[in-house]
C-alpha cells in the first residue's frame, strides 16, 4: 500500500479484509496469501475512492494479476463486502498523470484535460457509458478532452501508454462526441 502511495485509512482497511479473508480459509484455501494481500489492497482502494486499475497495482505485488483478481472477485462473494463499481470519472486523473509523466501531454495543461474529460461524462448518459470498462472510456474521454483543447495527441501515442486497443479508444470516442 504504501508503494501505490495509499493513506493510512486504505492500509488499515486492506488488512482487516485480508484478516476477514485469513478467518475465512476454509473457503479460501486455493488462494495465496500474497494474492489474498493484493486482492485487499485492491478493494481498499475501490472502497475508499481511490481507484487503481490492476496494471498500477500490478508493479507492487509478487502474484500474477489474473491471481488476485481472482482473490478479489472471491472477496466479493465469500464476504459479502459492498465494493463500489470504479467511475471513469474516478480514474482520469491518474490517466492524466500517465501520460504527463510520459510526456505525451504537456504538464501545463494537465488541470485544463482533466476538467474537459470529467465534464465529457458527466455530460453523457449514454448506456454504453456505465456498461464499459471504466479505464477505456476514462481514456477515451481524456483523448476527445485533448483534440478538444488542440492538443496533438495521436491514438497511437495514448495507446502506448495506457494499453488498451485502438478499435475500443474510437468506439468511445464515437459515444462522447463527433469527431
Amino acid at each position: 500500500a504504501c508503494g501505490i502511495g495509499e493513506s493510512k485509512v486504505v492500509q488499515k482497511t486492506a488488512v482487516e479484509l485480508f484478516r476477514r479473508y485469513d478467518d475465512q480459509t476454509e473457503e479460501l484455501v486455493e488462494y495465496s496469501y500474497e494474492s489474498l494481500a493484493t486482492a485487499s489492497l485492491y478493494a481498499a482502494c475501490r472502497m475508499h475512492s481511490s481507484p487503481h486499475t490492476i496494471a498500477e497495482i500490478a508493479p507492487y505485488s509478487r502474484v500474477e494479476p489474473i491471481k488476485y483478481q481472482r482473490a478479489f472477485r472471491a472477496l466479493n462473494r465469500e464476504l459479502d463486502v459492498a465494493i463500489p463499481l470504479t467511475k471513469p470519472v474516478e480514474l482520469i486523473g491518474n490517466i492524466v498523470q500517465q501520460l504527463v509523466d510520459e510526456q505525451v501531454i504537456h504538464a501545463y495543461r494537465k488541470e485544463k484535460v482533466i476538467t474537459v474529460s470529467k465534464d465529457l461524462l458527466t455530460n453523457h448518459s449514454d448506456p454504453a457509458l456505465e456498461n464499459g470498462d471504466p479505464r477505456c472510456i476514462a481514456t477515451s474521454a481524456v483523448y476527445c478532452a485533448c483534440k478538444l483543447l488542440g492538443s496533438h495527441i495521436s491514438q497511437q501515442a495514448l495507446t502506448n501508454v495506457i494499453p488498451m486497443h485502438t478499435e475500443t479508444l474510437r468506439k468511445y470516442r464515437r459515444i462522447l462526441t463527433d469527431f
